[in-house]
């Protein structure tokens, strides 16, 4: 158990790592609203996956498991059932080390969308401010 925890986490961190990357390079070079848009989004749903995985894992699911596989389909077609959207639907209290690793991976979040956010706030303005000289030219 404890060797796919670890295995978990060196993946997590590779993924990590190449996303920091990946969110850099949009931040830094690249200029159009729509990228760095989409930049923060790939960003906020990577944050989601890590935490929905990490604290909820499969729980709330043994309706896919029972009668020997019998509705597993549901858990494939409906997203009701879907590992994603499934904290939505059923409520459950995350124990103590789960709001430890939902507040790290947020600070992470906050850390890493900052640039972007700032870069983002920088675009809509001079989207405004052309906006405004053209509207206001009369």
């Amino acid at each position: 158990m404890t060797l796919i925890r670890v295995t978990f986490v060196f993946q997590n961190r590779l993924i990590c790592s190449n996303i920091i990357h990946w969110v850099t390079f949009v931040s830094s070079h690249l200029k159009s609203f729509t990228t760095t848009l989409f930049a923060l989004f790939i960003l906020a749903l990577s944050f989601w996956v890590g935490i929905n995985g990490s604290v909820f894992d499969q729980s709330n699911l043994d309706i896919c498991t029972a009668n020997n596989y019998a509705l597993e389909s549901l858990c494939w077609y409906v997203p009701e059932f879907s590992v994603l959207w499934r904290p939505f639907v059923v409520f459950q209290q995350p124990n103590f080390n789960g709001i430890i690793i939902t507040c790290y991976g947020l600070l992470v979040f906050v850390y890493l969308a900052l640039p972007v956010l700032r870069q983002l706030l920088a675009q809509v303005v001079i989207k405004f401010q052309k906006f405004k000289n053209i509207a206001f030219s009369f």
